[in-house]
């Protein structure tokens, strides 16, 4: 048995009593008012079958199926890959789903763990969404401010992510997601008449693996990973929408570990501005010399980097500076790196 407290207008205690269940007793709440409790526990995923490949001959395309195991619907389901998101609707216990979606579109995602090396780290965050149509997707609907279902999924997403849980889920996989109107406690009030509201959010990673046609692949963004190397200001941390100040920033990319090269051909740098493009220099790393090796041709666009050589480390990493010259900050859309060469 133990104490626990309401709010700010309730200082009387509650019994708690567990035994083969849990009854909270004397739960006193003023008019109109309202008393929340707060209860972890773990509970059985719902089963879900899966079978993924991603062939890397060409433009990368996810194929495979997901089943619903569970004994109830998963409603607004879907496959979140990097930024990548695939609507699958409601599944009926025991429905199967066909997927055949391109994932070359995407954006990289960023690593677990920082990069040592070439600058001061930063550490890892969860994924965030700042694309409403990515949200909308994640949550089944566009009006979650305004329907409660919706909005009650929207807050617990953004709870999610921003708690730093979202981190268990590796940047390296599929993940399947799910809503669920199942209770995963069954409640009452004792001796009155009530109305329960469950909403249960499920993310579960499910197994990928590499199919190939061809000895060349094709890595793009969406199945690499970024680290932040360093920059001059603290809190410019990410290759994807942000402001460039009067200073530099440096990035690593590397394939996903299924998708390593044995040897890498060609490299296609994106540097995309938001605004008018301002004046940039572009260095990178040279893994034999260890130092940074600024090239003049390299611009705002798509960049071919034929022969890279020296410029790929170890499992393809590949570091990239990129130096505001503006003298006013630059909004900048992406950088990021596309891996062409000769699969393991």
């Amino acid at each position: 048995a133990g104490d626990g407290r309401g709010g700010p207008s309730s200082n009387a205690s509650v019994i708690i009593e567990q035994s083969g269940g849990t009854i909270l007793r004397d739960v006193q709440v003023d008019v109109a008012g309202l008393r929340a409790f707060r209860v972890e526990s773990d509970i059985h995923p719902p089963a879900v079958e899966s079978d993924f490949t991603i062939d890397t001959a060409g433009t990368p395309r996810l194929e495979g199926e997901v089943t619903n195991k569970a004994g109830f619907v998963l409603q607004s389901a879907g496959l979140w890959m990097g930024d990548t998101i695939v609507e699958l609707g409601d599944l009926a216990p025991g429905q199967t789903v066909s997927v055949s979606t391109l994932v070359g579109g995407g954006r990289a995602t960023r690593a677990v763990q920082p990069a040592g090396g070439g600058g001061a780290p930063f550490p890892g965050y969860a994924p965030a969404f700042s694309s409403h149509p990515q949200i909308d997707k994640l949550v089944g609907g566009i009006d979650y401010w305004q329907d409660r279902q919706l909005n009650r999924r929207y807050r617990m997403l953004q709870a999610f992510l921003s708690s730093g849980e979202a981190s268990i889920l590796s940047p390296q996989s599929v993940t399947f997601f799910g809503w669920s109107d199942e209770s995963v406690w069954p409640m009452e009030i004792v001796g009155a008449g009530s109305e329960t509201l469950d909403t249960v959010g499920y993310f579960l990673e499910l197994p990928l693996s590499l199919s190939t046609t061809q000895t060349s692949s094709v890595v793009p963004p969406a199945l690499t990973t970024w680290q932040t190397l360093g920059v001059a200001r603290p809190g410019e941390t990410g290759p994807y929408d942000f402001y460039l100040t009067n200073d530099w920033i440096g990035f690593q990319y590397q394939p996903w570990d299924a998708f390593q090269l044995a040897r890498v051909d060609e490299l296609r740098l994106n540097i995309d501005a938001n605004q008018n493009q301002e004046a940039i220099r572009v260095a990178l790393w040279d893994w034999s010399s260890e130092s940074w090796s600024v090239d003049e041709s390299l611009e705002w666009g798509r960049n071919l980097i034929r022969q890279p050589g020296d410029l790929v480390g170890p499992n393809n990493a590949v570091r990239v500076r990129v130096e505001n010259l503006a003298g006013v900050a630059i909004s900048i859309r992406r950088i990021d790196v596309e891996f062409r060469g000769t699969a393991q």
